[in-house]
Protein backbone atom coordinates (compact mmCIF):
# COMPACT_ATOMS: atom_id res chain seq x y z
CA UNK A 1 0.00 0.00 0.00
CA UNK A 2 2.42 2.26 0.73
CA UNK A 3 4.54 1.78 -2.53
CA UNK A 4 1.59 2.75 -4.15
CA UNK A 5 0.77 5.48 -2.72
CA UNK A 6 4.37 6.84 -3.44
CA UNK A 7 4.10 6.19 -7.28
CA UNK A 8 0.45 8.18 -7.05
CA UNK A 9 2.23 11.14 -5.36
CA UNK A 10 4.54 10.73 -7.92
CA UNK A 11 2.34 10.45 -11.04
CA UNK A 12 0.56 13.44 -9.55
CA UNK A 13 3.39 15.48 -9.20
CA UNK A 14 4.56 14.95 -13.09
CA UNK A 15 0.85 15.78 -13.88
CA UNK A 16 1.54 19.15 -11.97
CA UNK A 17 4.37 20.01 -13.45
CA UNK A 18 3.11 18.99 -17.02
CA UNK A 19 0.02 21.10 -16.71
CA UNK A 20 2.62 24.36 -15.53
CA UNK A 21 4.51 23.56 -18.45
CA UNK A 22 1.62 24.09 -20.88
CA UNK A 23 -0.45 26.60 -19.24
CA UNK A 24 0.36 29.76 -19.89
CA UNK A 25 1.90 32.75 -18.00
CA UNK A 26 -1.26 34.21 -15.70
CA UNK A 27 -1.56 37.44 -14.70
CA UNK A 28 -2.68 39.19 -11.01
CA UNK A 29 -2.71 42.63 -10.31
CA UNK A 30 -3.36 44.05 -7.12
CA UNK A 31 -4.40 47.44 -7.85
CA UNK A 32 -3.83 50.02 -4.54
CA UNK A 33 -4.73 53.70 -4.11
CA UNK A 34 -2.39 55.85 -2.32
CA UNK A 35 0.72 54.09 -2.49
CA UNK A 36 3.56 56.26 -3.26
CA UNK A 37 7.05 54.85 -3.68
CA UNK A 38 8.27 56.97 -0.83
CA UNK A 39 6.50 54.74 1.53
CA UNK A 40 9.56 52.55 1.97
CA UNK A 41 8.50 49.39 1.28
CA UNK A 42 11.83 47.38 1.23
CA UNK A 43 13.53 48.83 4.34
CA UNK A 44 10.86 47.22 7.10
CA UNK A 45 11.35 45.04 9.86
CA UNK A 46 8.14 43.04 9.19
CA UNK A 47 8.50 39.30 9.89
CA UNK A 48 9.63 37.18 6.75
CA UNK A 49 6.63 35.11 7.05
CA UNK A 50 4.08 37.16 6.99
CA UNK A 51 5.21 40.58 4.84
CA UNK A 52 4.35 40.56 1.30
CA UNK A 53 5.84 43.41 0.59
CA UNK A 54 9.29 41.36 2.25
CA UNK A 55 8.20 38.75 -0.44
CA UNK A 56 8.61 40.96 -3.36
CA UNK A 57 11.21 42.60 -2.35
CA UNK A 58 12.99 39.67 -2.60
CA UNK A 59 11.22 37.99 -5.55
CA UNK A 60 10.56 40.76 -7.78
CA UNK A 61 11.66 43.22 -10.36
CA UNK A 62 11.14 46.69 -8.35
CA UNK A 63 11.14 49.80 -10.95
CA UNK A 64 12.22 52.69 -8.72
CA UNK A 65 10.42 55.51 -11.15
CA UNK A 66 7.08 54.21 -12.17
CA UNK A 67 4.81 57.68 -13.02
CA UNK A 68 1.23 57.20 -13.16
CA UNK A 69 -0.50 58.71 -16.11
CA UNK A 70 -3.38 60.37 -13.32
CA UNK A 71 -3.37 60.61 -10.14
CA UNK A 72 -7.07 59.89 -10.13
CA UNK A 73 -8.06 55.86 -9.70
CA UNK A 74 -9.91 54.90 -12.76
CA UNK A 75 -7.90 56.64 -16.10
CA UNK A 76 -4.71 55.30 -13.95
CA UNK A 77 -6.12 51.85 -13.85
CA UNK A 78 -7.96 52.13 -17.45
CA UNK A 79 -4.14 53.49 -18.66
CA UNK A 80 -3.27 49.35 -16.78
CA UNK A 81 -6.12 47.92 -18.61
CA UNK A 82 -5.47 49.61 -22.41
CA UNK A 83 -1.89 50.75 -22.42
CA UNK A 84 -3.03 53.88 -23.69
CA UNK A 85 -2.24 57.64 -21.86
CA UNK A 86 -6.39 59.29 -20.75
CA UNK A 87 -6.21 62.04 -23.56
CA UNK A 88 -6.25 58.42 -25.86
CA UNK A 89 -8.69 55.78 -24.07
CA UNK A 90 -10.73 58.89 -22.96
CA UNK A 91 -11.52 58.50 -19.76
CA UNK A 92 -10.36 61.36 -18.49
CA UNK A 93 -11.92 60.78 -14.24
CA UNK A 94 -13.52 59.01 -12.51
CA UNK A 95 -17.32 60.12 -13.29
CA UNK A 96 -18.80 60.32 -16.08
CA UNK A 97 -18.69 58.41 -19.31
CA UNK A 98 -16.74 55.27 -19.07
CA UNK A 99 -14.36 53.32 -21.34
CA UNK A 100 -16.15 52.93 -24.61
CA UNK A 101 -16.19 49.22 -26.15
CA UNK A 102 -14.30 50.78 -28.97
CA UNK A 103 -11.47 50.76 -27.07
CA UNK A 104 -9.57 46.99 -26.21
CA UNK A 105 -8.32 45.75 -22.80
CA UNK A 106 -5.55 42.93 -22.23
CA UNK A 107 -8.25 41.28 -20.16
CA UNK A 108 -10.32 40.87 -23.50
CA UNK A 109 -7.17 40.35 -25.77
CA UNK A 110 -6.25 37.08 -23.08
CA UNK A 111 -10.42 36.13 -22.57
CA UNK A 112 -10.75 35.88 -26.14
CA UNK A 113 -7.24 33.26 -25.86
CA UNK A 114 -8.78 31.19 -23.56
CA UNK A 115 -7.91 32.74 -20.30
CA UNK A 116 -10.35 33.04 -17.03
CA UNK A 117 -11.00 36.76 -15.73
CA UNK A 118 -12.28 38.28 -12.89
CA UNK A 119 -11.89 41.65 -11.37
CA UNK A 120 -12.73 42.63 -7.36
CA UNK A 121 -13.55 46.12 -6.78
CA UNK A 122 -12.71 47.10 -3.37
CA UNK A 123 -15.58 50.04 -3.88
CA UNK A 124 -15.64 53.40 -5.34
CA UNK A 125 -14.96 54.92 -7.95
CA UNK A 126 -13.99 51.27 -9.08
CA UNK A 127 -17.48 50.14 -10.54
CA UNK A 128 -18.99 48.81 -13.61
CA UNK A 129 -20.01 51.39 -14.97
CA UNK A 130 -15.98 52.45 -15.05
CA UNK A 131 -16.34 50.55 -18.33
CA UNK A 132 -13.63 48.39 -17.04
CA UNK A 133 -16.27 44.92 -16.80
CA UNK A 134 -14.70 45.19 -20.62
CA UNK A 135 -12.84 41.27 -20.93
CA UNK A 136 -14.05 40.18 -17.35
CA UNK A 137 -16.11 37.13 -16.80
CA UNK A 138 -16.68 38.06 -13.26
CA UNK A 139 -16.92 41.87 -11.98
CA UNK A 140 -17.63 42.10 -8.92
CA UNK A 141 -18.31 45.21 -7.47
CA UNK A 142 -20.59 44.16 -4.62
CA UNK A 143 -20.41 46.43 -1.17
CA UNK A 144 -22.56 46.20 1.33
CA UNK A 145 -22.23 49.54 3.37
CA UNK A 146 -24.94 49.23 5.62
CA UNK A 147 -22.29 48.82 8.46
CA UNK A 148 -21.20 52.67 7.77
CA UNK A 149 -18.22 51.04 5.98
CA UNK A 150 -17.29 52.54 3.34
CA UNK A 151 -15.23 49.94 1.36
CA UNK A 152 -14.43 46.11 1.16
CA UNK A 153 -10.96 45.56 2.92
CA UNK A 154 -8.39 43.70 0.74
CA UNK A 155 -8.79 40.79 2.92
CA UNK A 156 -12.35 40.13 1.67
CA UNK A 157 -11.31 40.51 -1.72
CA UNK A 158 -8.34 38.55 -1.24
CA UNK A 159 -10.89 35.65 -0.07
CA UNK A 160 -13.40 36.04 -3.12
CA UNK A 161 -10.21 35.85 -5.48
CA UNK A 162 -8.98 32.78 -4.14
CA UNK A 163 -12.64 30.93 -4.14
CA UNK A 164 -12.74 32.10 -7.22
CA UNK A 165 -9.25 30.61 -8.55
CA UNK A 166 -10.15 26.70 -6.69
CA UNK A 167 -13.50 26.95 -7.64
CA UNK A 168 -13.54 28.45 -11.20
CA UNK A 169 -10.62 28.31 -12.32
CA UNK A 170 -8.93 24.74 -12.24
CA UNK A 171 -5.92 24.42 -14.37
CA UNK A 172 -6.50 27.16 -16.71
CA UNK A 173 -3.86 30.42 -16.75
CA UNK A 174 -6.34 33.44 -15.81
CA UNK A 175 -6.28 37.38 -15.82
CA UNK A 176 -7.41 38.61 -12.24
CA UNK A 177 -7.58 42.28 -10.74
CA UNK A 178 -7.82 43.33 -7.47
CA UNK A 179 -8.58 46.66 -6.30
CA UNK A 180 -7.58 47.68 -2.69
CA UNK A 181 -8.67 51.42 -1.40
CA UNK A 182 -7.79 50.62 2.14
CA UNK A 183 -5.29 53.37 2.10
CA UNK A 184 -7.78 56.03 2.18
CA UNK A 185 -9.68 54.82 5.28
CA UNK A 186 -7.57 55.97 8.44
CA UNK A 187 -10.53 55.94 10.37
CA UNK A 188 -10.88 51.76 10.26
CA UNK A 189 -9.91 49.74 12.70
CA UNK A 190 -7.67 46.84 11.96
CA UNK A 191 -5.61 43.93 14.19
CA UNK A 192 -2.65 42.12 13.60
CA UNK A 193 -2.45 38.31 12.84
CA UNK A 194 -1.62 38.27 17.23
CA UNK A 195 -5.22 39.78 17.38
CA UNK A 196 -3.98 43.17 18.39
CA UNK A 197 -5.53 46.50 17.82
CA UNK A 198 -3.73 48.76 15.79
CA UNK A 199 -3.86 52.25 15.56
CA UNK A 200 -5.63 54.79 13.56
CA UNK A 201 -3.28 55.71 11.13
CA UNK A 202 -2.13 55.50 7.57
CA UNK A 203 0.95 53.19 8.45
CA UNK A 204 -1.92 50.99 10.09
CA UNK A 205 -3.56 50.08 6.93
CA UNK A 206 0.06 49.73 4.91
CA UNK A 207 0.42 46.61 7.60
CA UNK A 208 -2.69 45.34 6.86
CA UNK A 209 -1.78 45.50 3.22
CA UNK A 210 1.43 43.66 4.16
CA UNK A 211 -0.10 41.41 6.23
CA UNK A 212 -3.07 40.47 3.53
CA UNK A 213 -0.78 40.42 0.27
CA UNK A 214 1.85 37.96 2.85
CA UNK A 215 -1.39 35.55 2.77
CA UNK A 216 -2.01 35.80 -0.24
CA UNK A 217 1.19 35.10 -1.57
CA UNK A 218 1.19 32.19 0.50
CA UNK A 219 -1.69 30.63 -0.66
CA UNK A 220 -0.66 30.82 -4.44
CA UNK A 221 3.02 29.45 -3.51
CA UNK A 222 0.90 26.53 -2.22
CA UNK A 223 -1.18 25.51 -4.60
CA UNK A 224 1.37 25.90 -6.90
CA UNK A 225 0.38 29.00 -8.59
CA UNK A 226 3.33 31.69 -7.65
CA UNK A 227 5.85 30.06 -10.52
CA UNK A 228 3.90 30.50 -13.44
CA UNK A 229 2.08 33.80 -12.77
CA UNK A 230 3.06 37.21 -13.58
CA UNK A 231 1.90 39.41 -10.42
CA UNK A 232 1.96 43.19 -10.11
CA UNK A 233 1.32 44.91 -7.41
CA UNK A 234 1.24 48.56 -8.10
CA UNK A 235 0.15 52.31 -6.94
CA UNK A 236 -2.51 53.70 -9.01
CA UNK A 237 -1.68 57.12 -7.06
CA UNK A 238 1.05 58.92 -4.55
CA UNK A 239 -0.04 60.46 -1.38
CA UNK A 240 0.85 64.20 -0.89
CA UNK A 241 3.67 64.01 2.09
CA UNK A 242 1.87 67.39 3.70
CA UNK A 243 0.24 70.07 2.08
CA UNK A 244 1.41 72.15 -0.50
CA UNK A 245 0.04 75.64 -0.79
CA UNK A 246 -2.43 76.47 -2.73
CA UNK A 247 -3.30 72.72 -4.22
CA UNK A 248 -5.81 70.09 -3.52
CA UNK A 249 -4.41 66.57 -3.54
CA UNK A 250 -6.45 65.24 -6.74
CA UNK A 251 -4.82 67.65 -8.94
CA UNK A 252 -1.44 67.70 -7.89
CA UNK A 253 1.21 66.58 -10.26
CA UNK A 254 4.03 66.91 -8.32
CA UNK A 255 6.33 63.11 -7.75
CA UNK A 256 4.38 62.47 -4.20
CA UNK A 257 1.50 62.11 -5.67
CA UNK A 258 2.68 60.69 -9.24
CA UNK A 259 5.54 58.56 -8.37
CA UNK A 260 3.80 55.30 -7.50
CA UNK A 261 5.10 51.92 -5.95
CA UNK A 262 5.63 49.38 -8.82
CA UNK A 263 6.84 45.36 -8.22
CA UNK A 264 6.41 42.97 -10.99
CA UNK A 265 7.13 39.75 -10.03
CA UNK A 266 7.90 37.29 -13.22
CA UNK A 267 6.64 33.62 -13.84
CA UNK A 268 9.99 31.20 -13.38
CA UNK A 269 10.37 27.50 -12.85
CA UNK A 270 10.49 25.87 -9.40
CA UNK A 271 14.25 25.45 -9.38
CA UNK A 272 14.96 28.54 -10.67
CA UNK A 273 16.36 31.21 -7.98
CA UNK A 274 13.76 34.01 -7.90
CA UNK A 275 14.69 37.18 -9.60
CA UNK A 276 15.61 40.10 -7.52
CA UNK A 277 16.32 43.93 -8.80
CA UNK A 278 15.68 47.25 -9.41
CA UNK A 279 15.12 49.41 -12.84
CA UNK A 280 15.52 52.62 -12.76
CA UNK A 281 14.68 53.84 -15.24
CA UNK A 282 11.29 55.79 -15.92
CA UNK A 283 7.75 53.95 -16.88
CA UNK A 284 4.44 55.02 -17.15
CA UNK A 285 1.07 52.55 -16.25
CA UNK A 286 0.74 52.72 -19.65
CA UNK A 287 3.55 50.65 -20.19
CA UNK A 288 1.92 47.98 -17.90
CA UNK A 289 -0.93 47.56 -20.25
CA UNK A 290 1.08 46.82 -23.48
CA UNK A 291 3.52 44.32 -20.84
CA UNK A 292 0.30 42.81 -20.28
CA UNK A 293 -0.92 42.53 -23.79
CA UNK A 294 1.87 40.94 -24.91
CA UNK A 295 2.70 38.41 -21.84
CA UNK A 296 -0.97 36.97 -22.69
CA UNK A 297 0.07 36.76 -26.39
CA UNK A 298 -2.15 39.38 -27.58
CA UNK A 299 -1.42 42.30 -30.07
CA UNK A 300 -1.16 45.73 -28.74
CA UNK A 301 -3.76 48.54 -30.59
CA UNK A 302 -2.23 50.41 -33.04
CA UNK A 303 -3.04 53.95 -31.14
CA UNK A 304 -0.11 55.65 -30.24
CA UNK A 305 1.17 59.13 -30.18
CA UNK A 306 4.68 60.04 -31.53
CA UNK A 307 5.67 62.00 -28.77
CA UNK A 308 4.59 59.97 -25.94
CA UNK A 309 5.37 56.61 -27.30
CA UNK A 310 4.37 53.15 -25.17
CA UNK A 311 7.09 50.15 -24.21
CA UNK A 312 6.30 47.43 -23.06
CA UNK A 313 8.41 46.11 -20.37
CA UNK A 314 8.83 42.78 -20.86
CA UNK A 315 12.70 42.69 -21.67
CA UNK A 316 13.34 43.84 -17.96
CA UNK A 317 11.32 41.39 -16.32
CA UNK A 318 12.88 38.57 -18.13
CA UNK A 319 16.28 40.01 -17.41
CA UNK A 320 17.09 41.72 -20.37
CA UNK A 321 18.56 45.13 -20.64
CA UNK A 322 15.55 47.55 -20.75
CA UNK A 323 14.65 48.53 -24.17
CA UNK A 324 13.20 51.87 -23.50
CA UNK A 325 14.88 54.94 -24.11
CA UNK A 326 16.31 56.65 -21.55
CA UNK A 327 15.09 60.46 -21.95
CA UNK A 328 11.72 58.99 -23.36
CA UNK A 329 9.06 61.69 -21.99
CA UNK A 330 5.82 60.24 -19.86
CA UNK A 331 2.80 62.34 -19.56
CA UNK A 332 0.94 63.03 -16.66
CA UNK A 333 -2.52 64.44 -16.29
CA UNK A 334 -5.84 65.39 -13.80
CA UNK A 335 -8.86 66.57 -15.44
CA UNK A 336 -9.96 66.86 -11.50
CA UNK A 337 -10.82 70.03 -11.96
CA UNK A 338 -12.78 70.04 -15.56
CA UNK A 339 -14.91 67.04 -13.79
CA UNK A 340 -15.48 69.30 -11.44
CA UNK A 341 -16.77 72.30 -13.62
CA UNK A 342 -13.90 74.67 -11.65
CA UNK A 343 -11.21 74.65 -14.53
CA UNK A 344 -9.41 72.74 -17.37
CA UNK A 345 -7.17 69.30 -17.82
CA UNK A 346 -4.00 70.15 -15.72
CA UNK A 347 -0.65 68.16 -17.55
CA UNK A 348 2.73 67.74 -16.98
CA UNK A 349 5.74 66.10 -18.63
CA UNK A 350 8.68 63.83 -16.64
CA UNK A 351 11.69 63.18 -19.03
CA UNK A 352 14.65 62.52 -17.37
CA UNK A 353 14.72 64.33 -14.39
CA UNK A 354 12.77 67.29 -15.17
CA UNK A 355 9.44 68.00 -14.28
CA UNK A 356 7.25 70.48 -16.55
CA UNK A 357 3.78 71.43 -15.19
CA UNK A 358 1.60 72.74 -18.02
CA UNK A 359 -0.13 75.79 -15.61
CA UNK A 360 -0.87 78.84 -16.98
CA UNK A 361 2.81 80.05 -15.61
CA UNK A 362 4.64 76.84 -16.66
CA UNK A 363 6.78 75.34 -13.70
CA UNK A 364 9.74 73.71 -14.03
CA UNK A 365 11.39 71.45 -11.33
CA UNK A 366 14.82 69.30 -11.38
CA UNK A 367 13.97 66.09 -9.21
CA UNK A 368 17.43 64.92 -9.05
CA UNK A 369 19.01 68.11 -6.95
CA UNK A 370 15.24 69.62 -5.94
CA UNK A 371 13.72 66.21 -4.77
CA UNK A 372 11.30 67.87 -2.44
CA UNK A 373 10.58 69.57 -5.77
CA UNK A 374 10.34 73.20 -3.60
CA UNK A 375 11.93 75.00 -5.64
CA UNK A 376 10.16 75.19 -9.41
CA UNK A 377 11.93 77.76 -12.31
CA UNK A 378 10.84 78.98 -15.56
CA UNK A 379 11.01 76.40 -18.31
CA UNK A 380 14.16 76.69 -20.49
CA UNK A 381 14.84 76.35 -24.10
CA UNK A 382 15.58 73.03 -23.89
CA UNK A 383 11.94 72.08 -22.21
CA UNK A 384 10.02 74.00 -25.53
CA UNK A 385 9.56 70.85 -27.05
CA UNK A 386 7.83 69.88 -24.54
CA UNK A 387 5.20 72.12 -24.05
CA UNK A 388 5.09 71.74 -27.70
CA UNK A 389 4.30 68.11 -27.19
CA UNK A 390 1.54 68.91 -25.00
CA UNK A 391 -0.06 71.09 -26.58
CA UNK A 392 -0.28 68.77 -29.79
CA UNK A 393 -1.95 66.12 -27.63
CA UNK A 394 -4.38 69.19 -26.99
CA UNK A 395 -3.57 70.57 -23.57
CA UNK A 396 -3.51 73.84 -22.86
CA UNK A 397 -1.91 75.85 -19.92
CA UNK A 398 -4.38 75.46 -16.86
CA UNK A 399 -5.26 77.89 -14.16
CA UNK A 400 -6.13 76.79 -10.60
CA UNK A 401 -9.61 76.90 -9.65
CA UNK A 402 -10.46 80.08 -7.25
CA UNK A 403 -9.24 80.11 -3.51
CA UNK A 404 -12.02 80.24 -1.79
CA UNK A 405 -13.08 77.03 -3.94
CA UNK A 406 -9.77 75.67 -2.17
CA UNK A 407 -10.55 76.25 1.52
CA UNK A 408 -12.38 73.41 2.25
CA UNK A 409 -10.08 70.85 1.08
CA UNK A 410 -8.09 72.61 4.18
CA UNK A 411 -9.85 69.90 6.42
CA UNK A 412 -8.40 66.30 7.52
CA UNK A 413 -9.97 63.43 5.65
CA UNK A 414 -10.13 62.09 9.30
CA UNK A 415 -12.41 64.67 10.33
CA UNK A 416 -14.45 63.55 7.82
CA UNK A 417 -14.67 59.96 8.28
CA UNK A 418 -14.41 59.49 11.92
CA UNK A 419 -17.89 60.57 14.46
CA UNK A 420 -15.31 61.43 16.80
CA UNK A 421 -13.57 63.93 15.30
CA UNK A 422 -17.27 65.46 14.69
CA UNK A 423 -16.53 68.56 17.02
CA UNK A 424 -13.17 69.76 15.38
CA UNK A 425 -14.51 68.84 11.64
CA UNK A 426 -17.57 71.29 13.01
CA UNK A 427 -15.78 74.20 14.56
CA UNK A 428 -13.24 74.24 10.88
CA UNK A 429 -16.33 74.23 9.12
CA UNK A 430 -17.78 77.14 10.99
CA UNK A 431 -14.42 79.15 11.12
CA UNK A 432 -14.37 78.91 7.10
CA UNK A 433 -17.90 79.59 6.64
CA UNK A 434 -17.58 82.89 8.13
CA UNK A 435 -15.26 84.09 5.45
CA UNK A 436 -16.58 86.95 3.28
CA UNK A 437 -15.30 84.88 0.50
CA UNK A 438 -17.03 81.73 1.80
CA UNK A 439 -17.68 78.96 -0.76
CA UNK A 440 -21.27 77.61 -1.44
CA UNK A 441 -19.59 74.60 -0.85
CA UNK A 442 -18.33 75.29 2.48
CA UNK A 443 -21.82 77.10 3.45
CA UNK A 444 -23.43 74.12 3.27
CA UNK A 445 -21.29 71.90 4.87
CA UNK A 446 -21.20 74.35 7.64
CA UNK A 447 -24.76 74.04 7.86
CA UNK A 448 -24.94 70.20 8.06
CA UNK A 449 -22.51 70.34 11.00
CA UNK A 450 -24.34 72.84 12.64
CA UNK A 451 -27.52 70.90 12.28
CA UNK A 452 -25.60 67.34 14.06
CA UNK A 453 -23.92 69.76 16.63
CA UNK A 454 -27.30 71.37 16.97
CA UNK A 455 -25.30 74.70 16.82
CA UNK A 456 -28.45 76.65 16.06
CA UNK A 457 -26.81 80.42 15.96
CA UNK A 458 -24.14 79.57 13.32
CA UNK A 459 -27.23 77.76 11.56
CA UNK A 460 -29.29 80.68 11.65
CA UNK A 461 -26.07 82.81 10.13
CA UNK A 462 -25.35 80.38 7.70
CA UNK A 463 -28.93 80.46 6.44
CA UNK A 464 -29.09 84.01 6.41
CA UNK A 465 -25.66 83.76 4.12
CA UNK A 466 -26.89 80.92 1.60
CA UNK A 467 -30.54 82.90 0.97
CA UNK A 468 -31.84 79.89 2.47
CA UNK A 469 -34.49 80.89 4.81
CA UNK A 470 -35.60 77.30 5.81
CA UNK A 471 -32.38 77.11 7.47
CA UNK A 472 -32.48 80.15 9.42
CA UNK A 473 -36.60 79.71 10.62
CA UNK A 474 -35.52 75.74 11.75
CA UNK A 475 -32.64 77.49 13.90
CA UNK A 476 -34.78 80.30 15.27
CA UNK A 477 -37.11 77.77 16.22
CA UNK A 478 -35.03 76.14 18.12
CA UNK A 479 -33.74 79.01 19.81
CA UNK A 480 -37.26 79.75 21.32
CA UNK A 481 -38.13 82.53 18.35
CA UNK A 482 -41.46 82.82 16.12
CA UNK A 483 -40.39 81.61 12.36
CA UNK A 484 -42.39 80.85 9.61
CA UNK A 485 -41.21 78.03 8.03
CA UNK A 486 -42.64 78.97 4.16
CA UNK A 487 -42.11 75.33 2.87
CA UNK A 488 -44.73 73.05 1.14
CA UNK A 489 -43.37 69.78 3.06
CA UNK A 490 -42.82 71.11 6.41
CA UNK A 491 -46.00 73.19 6.74
CA UNK A 492 -47.97 69.87 6.38
CA UNK A 493 -47.17 69.02 9.75
CA UNK A 494 -48.80 71.71 11.60
CA UNK A 495 -52.22 70.51 9.47
CA UNK A 496 -54.44 68.60 10.94
CA UNK A 497 -56.34 68.19 7.67
CA UNK A 498 -54.21 69.14 4.94
CA UNK A 499 -56.15 68.82 0.82
CA UNK A 500 -54.98 66.99 -1.54
CA UNK A 501 -53.65 69.78 -3.56
CA UNK A 502 -51.00 70.48 -0.35
CA UNK A 503 -49.69 67.09 0.23
CA UNK A 504 -49.44 66.88 -3.93
CA UNK A 505 -47.05 70.17 -3.89
CA UNK A 506 -44.54 68.04 -1.79
CA UNK A 507 -42.94 65.58 -3.93
CA UNK A 508 -40.09 64.33 -1.13
CA UNK A 509 -40.32 60.83 -0.99
CA UNK A 510 -38.42 60.30 2.46
CA UNK A 511 -39.85 63.40 3.96
CA UNK A 512 -43.59 62.12 3.22
CA UNK A 513 -42.62 58.86 4.62
CA UNK A 514 -41.41 60.62 7.47
CA UNK A 515 -45.04 62.60 7.38
CA UNK A 516 -47.25 59.34 7.15
CA UNK A 517 -45.47 57.94 10.16
CA UNK A 518 -46.10 61.41 12.21
CA UNK A 519 -50.17 61.41 10.93
CA UNK A 520 -50.38 57.87 11.54
CA UNK A 521 -49.06 58.56 15.31
CA UNK A 522 -50.99 61.64 15.75
CA UNK A 523 -54.40 59.08 14.50
CA UNK A 524 -53.52 56.23 17.14
CA UNK A 525 -53.66 54.70 13.47
CA UNK A 526 -53.23 50.89 13.24
CA UNK A 527 -50.45 51.07 11.10
CA UNK A 528 -48.36 53.49 12.54
CA UNK A 529 -45.56 50.76 13.56
CA UNK A 530 -45.69 49.78 9.85
CA UNK A 531 -45.23 53.27 8.69
CA UNK A 532 -42.63 54.04 11.72
CA UNK A 533 -40.69 51.11 9.70
CA UNK A 534 -40.77 52.44 6.09
CA UNK A 535 -39.52 55.66 7.22
CA UNK A 536 -36.62 54.11 9.20
CA UNK A 537 -35.91 52.21 6.49
CA UNK A 538 -36.01 55.01 4.21
CA UNK A 539 -34.18 57.04 6.86
CA UNK A 540 -30.89 54.81 6.66
CA UNK A 541 -30.56 54.87 3.32
CA UNK A 542 -30.71 58.58 3.59
CA UNK A 543 -27.67 58.14 5.96
CA UNK A 544 -25.88 55.57 4.09
CA UNK A 545 -26.02 58.37 1.21
CA UNK A 546 -24.74 60.70 3.75
CA UNK A 547 -21.78 58.97 4.81
CA UNK A 548 -20.71 58.37 0.96
CA UNK A 549 -21.07 62.33 0.70
CA UNK A 550 -18.94 62.87 3.88
CA UNK A 551 -16.18 60.04 2.77
CA UNK A 552 -16.28 61.62 -0.87
CA UNK A 553 -15.74 65.14 0.49
CA UNK A 554 -12.73 64.18 3.58
CA UNK A 555 -10.87 62.41 -0.09
CA UNK A 556 -11.02 65.10 -2.03
CA UNK A 557 -14.32 64.74 -4.06
CA UNK A 558 -12.59 61.77 -5.92
CA UNK A 559 -16.28 59.49 -5.95
CA UNK A 560 -18.68 61.86 -7.13
CA UNK A 561 -18.94 65.71 -8.22
CA UNK A 562 -20.17 68.78 -6.04
CA UNK A 563 -23.21 68.73 -7.29
CA UNK A 564 -23.98 65.93 -5.13
CA UNK A 565 -24.18 68.17 -2.01
CA UNK A 566 -26.58 70.03 -3.56
CA UNK A 567 -29.08 68.37 -0.85
CA UNK A 568 -27.60 69.38 1.77
CA UNK A 569 -28.68 69.31 4.41
CA UNK A 570 -32.00 67.36 3.56
CA UNK A 571 -35.22 68.32 4.35
CA UNK A 572 -36.06 65.55 6.28
CA UNK A 573 -33.41 66.17 8.31
CA UNK A 574 -34.45 69.95 9.15
CA UNK A 575 -38.09 68.51 9.73
CA UNK A 576 -36.93 66.02 12.50
CA UNK A 577 -34.76 69.37 14.45
CA UNK A 578 -38.17 71.07 15.01
CA UNK A 579 -38.73 71.28 18.72
CA UNK A 580 -41.99 69.82 17.80
CA UNK A 581 -40.66 66.92 16.27
CA UNK A 582 -38.05 65.37 18.51
CA UNK A 583 -39.98 62.20 19.88
CA UNK A 584 -39.69 61.15 15.88
CA UNK A 585 -35.76 61.51 15.31
CA UNK A 586 -34.47 58.44 15.16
Amino acid sequence: MGRRLWILLFIAGLLQVACEAKRPPSVLIVAVDSLPFHASLCTGDGEEEHSGFRTLCNESIRFTHAMTTSPLSVPALTSIMTGLYPFQHEVRANGGPGLSPHFRTFAESALGRGYRTSFFSGGAPLWRRTGLHQGFEIFDDNLNISAGRLFRPFSESRRLFENWLFQEVEDRAFVSVIYVPDLNFTDTVTETNNGEIRSLSYDSQLEELDETLGELFGVLKKSNRWNDTFISVVGLNGREISPRSGEIEPLLLNSENTQVSLFMKATNKPRDEAMKWTIDRNVTLADLGRTFFEITGGSFPATTHDSFPVHSLKAGLLGKRPDWPVNRPLLIESAWSQWQGVGGVRAAVLRDYTLLLNDQTPLAYNTLTDRLETSPSPPSAADQDLLAAMKSAGYRPWEKPDASFRAIFQIPALNWLSPARAPAWHRQLVSLSEKSDADPRVLRWAAQSSLEQKDWQNLARIGKQMRSPLWTAVAERNLGKKAALNDSCLNLIGRKSPTNEQTKACNDELFLSLYAWVRADQENDPGKEAARRRFLKSWEISQQDLRILKGNAGLGLIWLPSAAESVLPNRTSLALALPEMRKFSP
